[in-house]
């Protein structure tokens, strides 16, 4: 016996009735109902229907192979029978118990799937158990002219996909960033918005499709505002969006400081940041501009009056060379850079304003120690 159920150069195919209409299996489904002149093609669509009747059916098309769909969580097989109805708590709507492609008392003509040779020493079917019924599908396709109609609908809906993506590329989202901070928009995370067409259904025009506008979710620990999803319709003359995105407030990972020198060395504070157990990171560069080898002591990074030093282990820095260090050191929980590290400000706390300096200590040049300081608004050193 076959496995399949030949119907005017189309197939009936096994379809376990348990994953929600069988996604990505099908192209299509079709919507059919019985009437009392027979049956007919309600509606066509590239997502699962919905029935509105209990005399409506659901097939699952693609090209010549199509497929009752039922929308139930999980799938029953057996070796003695081809559905096990649901029961219970999991008892949907639409199941093979409610429908008319499966019957109970099957026959040999019309049963699509085989029944294995175990039911004959274990017995006949419950009433549990249901069977797909080929020439009741047969019947529904034949009538309805289904797979005529899918074959046009099939080929209108990939000419609409192309234009879908055509116009969505075309979708023009540009932001309006209201910076409450005072930090440099370029230390924030970039805000960006996904543009997506909704999932195409019936619709055979680009006008009945609808895109939607979404920011991302994520921007680390930063106080971002981001409007809520928005939907457009296709519009002749274009979209253009123009979201408000509010940068409130500014998680501050870390601190840099601008290059403070002399004549013979520069140096550049990348970064100061919080570290494991308890630690400081620094990274900093020096560069030696004295035209000489120079030998490095001693550094020290000051903000206000917190003090980090670090003392070099014979370190040379040749003529014109640029030297990059790190180093850790304990943290100190009263520190004034502890309270701004792993925080978040406003406004107000970036505009107070904060004493950096740098001292090195170093042989071989003009001055053999450096010890500059500035002063900055806390906007101009976070990071």
């Amino acid at each position: 016996m076959s496995n399949e159920a030949e119907i005017q150069g189309g197939h009936v195919v096994k379809v376990k009735p348990g994953s929600n209409g069988e996604k990505n299996r099908f192209r299509s489904y079709a919507l059919l109902e019985k009437t009392d002149s027979g049956w007919k093609v309600v509606e066509l669509s590239r997502s699962y229907p919905t029935r509105s009747k209990p005399s409506q059916e659901i097939l699952g098309i693609n090209a010549g192979e199509f497929a009752p769909v039922y929308n139930v969580k999980k799938a029953y097989s057996s070796y003695l029978c081809d559905i096990y109805c649901l029961m219970g708590d999991d008892q949907k709507p639409y199941q093979p118990c409610e429908s008319q492609f499966y019957g109970a008392n099957p026959t040999l003509d019309n049963i699509v799937f085989p029944i294995f040779s175990t039911a004959i020493t274990l017995g006949t079917c419950p009433a549990a158990y249901n069977y797909l019924d080929g020439s009741a599908v047969a019947d529904a396709v034949n009538e309805s002219k289904v797979l005529e109609q899918e074959q046009a609908f099939y080929a209108k809906s990939a000419e609409l996909e192309d234009k879908v993506e055509w116009y969505r590329k075309r979708i023009v989202v540009r932001p309006k960033v209201v910076n409450r901070t005072g930090v440099d928009e370029t230390y924030f995370p970039k805000v960006r918005f996904k543009v997506e067409a909704a999932p195409l259904g019936s619709q055979l025009s680009i006008e009945d499709v609808s895109y939607q506008i979404t920011a991302e979710s994520s921007y680390s620990k930063h106080n971002i505002t981001v409007p809520k999803a928005v939907t457009f319709k296709y519009d002749l003359n274009g979209i253009l969006y123009e979201p408000v995105v509010g940068y409130n407030e500014f998680y501050v990972s870390s601190l840099s400081f601008p290059s403070l020198g002399n004549r013979d060395v520069n140096i550049v504070v990348y970064s100061i940041s919080e570290d494991y157990g308890n630690t400081i990171a620094v990274k900093a560069r020096i560069d030696n501009k004295s035209g000489k080898f120079l030998q490095a002591g001693s550094i020290a990074v000051y903000f206000d009056d917190a003090i980090t030093s670090y003392d070099f282990d014979n370190m040379a820095i040749p003529p014109d060379a640029t030297k990059e260090i790190s180093f850790k050191v304990q943290s100190n929980y009263n520190s004034p850079i502890n309270s701004i590290l792993g925080n978040s400000m406003g406004a107000t706390k970036s505009k107070e304003n904060h004493r950096i300096g740098v001292g090195f200590l170093y042989h071989g040049g003009s001055n053999d120690q450096l010890n500059e300081s500035a002063t900055y608004p806390l906007a101009k050193l976070v990071r």
